[in-house]
């Protein structure tokens, strides 16, 4: 889940290149485009890929971030609402799903911003 806040971060300010610098030293090509399949997926990231014959991926192109993946992205920004997230909801030993973490940070963002 850190590679996908970390992807979701840079194809929103693509210029830091802070944050490809640590995508790039700590994940693999074959990781990052992996999850850059299961963004497109779920519709947070517009893009296309194309696969091999054996159905590993071999190259992704992504036109932008939507507005789904913007949304995902302003909840986990917050590095405190993120830390807290990663503390109980992506622990080790927690069975999670990603609506699940999707659910519980609207639910830390609706706190922060003392909605009902």
């Amino acid at each position: 889940m850190e590679l996908i806040r970390l992807i979701l971060l840079n194809f929103e300010s693509p210029d830091d290149l802070s944050i490809r610098d640590q995508v790039e030293a700590n994940y693999t090509t074959k990781v990052v485009n992996y999850q850059l399949v299961l963004l497109i997926e779920q519709k947070l990231l517009l893009g296309h890929y194309y696969e091999d014959k054996d159905g590993d991926v071999e190259e992704v192109h992504i036109e932008r971030i939507t507005w789904e993946g913007h949304d995902l992205l302003d909840s986990m920004r917050d590095p405190k609402v993120w830390k807290v997230a990663k503390d109980k909801v992506l622990a080790p030993g927690v069975s999670f799903t990603f609506e699940l973490l999707k659910d519980f940070l609207k639910a830390a963002a609706k706190q922060s911003l003392n909605f009902p």
